[in-house]
C-alpha cells in the first residue's frame, strides 16, 4: 500500500521543512543551545484510508470570475526610513499588515489597512534581539517570528517591536521554528549536505523530547512546506508526494491525499528520480515528463483549502471546501507565450481573503494583459491608482482577494 511506504519515502528523499512560530517561554540571557543530531523517537503513524480532495489537472483558467467576489490594490505608504526592496512574507493580522523584506531593508514592517505606515520591527546586529538575515517570518495575533540562517537564531517580537523570547542553535540551523501547546517548540533541520543530518525536533525547555524523520540524502531537494492546520494542529506537504500530514503532539498522521497521483506513479517516479543527477531530474521535470506535483503550497482559509502546485513548469491554483473536501482547479499561467490568469504573488490568506503582492516585473511581463487584467478586475479607483504607478520609488502594493 501507498501509506504503508510513507515513512520510507520520507526518509528517503526530502530534506527541508519550513516551520515558524512564536515562543514568549524562553528569555535572551538563557538562550538555548541545540545539538541537532537526533536520536528517533517518532514515526509517521499509519492509517488504512485517507480521504482524497480529488484535485484535478486542467485548462480552465476562470479563476478569477468564477471564485473572486473583490478585490482591493492597498499602495504602502514610502518614505526613505521605510522603502521595501522586496516582499519576502506578507500577512493581515486583525487590522495590521506585516511586510518582510529580507533583501533591502532587512527588517518588519506594519501598515494599516489603508497602507499607512505604523512601524517597523527589528534590527540587524549582533546583540540580542538582533540578527544578520531576515528573510520568512510568520505572524499571528500575538507575535512575529523569525529565522537566522546566518547566525542560527530564532527570534519572536510582539508587535511593539520587544523581543518576546530567542534561541541560539549550535553546529547548524533549523529551517525555522513553529511554537506548539504548553511551551513545546517543533524546529526542523534541513540537509543541504550528506554530513548534515536531518531532523524534526521537540523542544521543551532546554531539551530534545523527541525526534522524528532523520537521514542524509545525496542532494538538496524542494523544500516541503509547513503550515497552520488548527490551534494545536500543523500541516506537512512533500513535493511529489501526493500526501498532506498532520503533526498534533507528537503524533504525524496522514490527513489528505491530493488525487493528483496514483500509487504505481509515485512509486515509478521515486525509482526514476533516484536514478537521475541533479540536471537530468530537472530537466525531465521542465519537460512534463513526471506525474507528481512539484511546489506545493497549502493555505488554509476560513472555509477554504487555497492550494498552489506546479506540474512540470505549469502552475496551478486548486480551490477545495475544507468540509466536502470538493475541489476545483484552474491553470494560473501559459508558458508559450506567457500569459498569466491572476496575479503571480499569493503570500498568505486571511479568513476567506487571499494576500498577495504587485510588483513591477508582472507588468514588464506582459504588459498588455496586465492592463487589460486591471481594467477587468480593480475599481476605478485603483486602476487610477495603478496606472502610473512609480514601482522605481514607491512600495510595491499590496492586494487583497475576497473569495465568494
Amino acid at each position: 500500500m501507498f501509506m504503508k511506504r510513507v515513512y520510507l519515502v520520507l526518509l528517503t528523499f526530502w530534506s527541508i521543512i519550513l516551520l515558524s512560530g512564536c515562543s514568549s517561554q524562553i528569555v535572551i540571557d538563557d538562550a538555548l543551545k541545540v545539538d541537532p543530531i537526533p536520536t528517533p523517537t517518532v514515526e509517521v503513524e499509519h492509517v488504512d484510508s485517507v480521504p482524497s480532495m480529488h484535485i484535478s489537472i486542467n485548462d480552465d483558467t476562470g479563476f478569477m470570475d468564477k471564485e473572486v467576489a473583490a478585490m482591493r490594490a492597498i499602495p504602502l505608504e514610502t518614505s526613505e526610513d521605510y522603502l521595501i526592496g522586496s516582499i519576502t512574507d506578507l500577512y493581515v493580522v486583525g487590522d495590521t499588515i506585516v511586510v518582510v523584506d529580507g533583501q533591502k531593508a532587512r527588517q518588519i514592517f506594519l501598515f494599516d489597512l489603508e497602507g499607512k505606515f505604523l512601524s517597523k520591527i527589528g534590527n540587524v546586529g549582533t546583540g540580542p534581539g538582533e540578527y544578520a538575515s531576515i528573510l520568512h517570518a510568520l505572524a499571528n495575533s500575538d507575535c512575529i517570528s523569525i529565522r537566522d540562517n546566518l547566525t542560527a537564531k530564532y527570534i519572536s517580537y510582539d508587535y511593539s517591536g520587544n523581543v518576546l523570547g530567542e534561541i541560539e542553535f549550535s553546529r547548524t540551523s533549523p529551517s525555522i521554528v513553529m511554537s506548539q501547546s504548553d511551551g513545546v517548540l517543533l524546529a526542523t533541520y534541513a540537509s543541504y549536505y550528506e554530513s548534515d543530518p536531518f531532523a524534526l525536533q521537540w523542544l521543551e525547555g532546554d531539551s530534545v523530547v523527541a525526534t522524528a524523520l532523520p537521514y542524509t540524502i545525496k542532494r538538496a531537494e524542494i523544500a516541503p512546506e509547513m503550515f497552520r492546520l488548527g490551534e494545536n494542529e500543523i500541516g506537512l506537504t512533500i513535493p511529489m508526494n501526493d500526501t498532506i500530514y498532520s503533526i498534533t503532539g507528537r503524533q504525524i498522521v496522514p490527513k489528505f491525499t491530493l488525487g493528483l497521483i496514483s500509487e504505481d506513479e509515485a512509486l515509478e517516479w521515486k525509482i526514476k528520480s533516484a536514478k537521475m543527477d541533479l540536471q537530468e531530474k530537472n530537466n525531465y521535470i521542465l519537460q512534463n515528463h513526471y506525474k507528481p506535483a512539484d511546489f506545493i503550497s497549502v493555505h488554509p482559509g476560513q472555509d477554504y483549502y487555497i492550494i498552489e502546485f506546479q506540474i512540470g513548469a505549469t502552475p496551478y491554483i486548486a480551490v477545495v471546501d475544507k468540509k466536502t473536501l470538493k475541489s476545483r482547479s484552474y491553470l494560473r499561467s501559459n508558458r508559450n507565450p506567457i500569459t498569466l490568469y491572476l496575479p503571480p504573488y499569493i503570500k498568505s490568506i486571511n479568513g476567506n481573503t487571499l494576500v498577495g503582492y504587485m510588483t513591477d516585473d508582472y507588468y514588464h511581463m506582459v504588459p498588455e494583459e496586465s492592463r487589460e487584467f486591471i481594467e477587468k478586475y480593480f475599481s476605478s479607483q485603483d486602476q487610477e491608482l495603478l496606472k502610473d504607478y512609480d514601482y522605481d520609488n514607491n512600495n510595491p502594493i499590496v492586494w487583497l482577494m475576497d473569495l465568494k
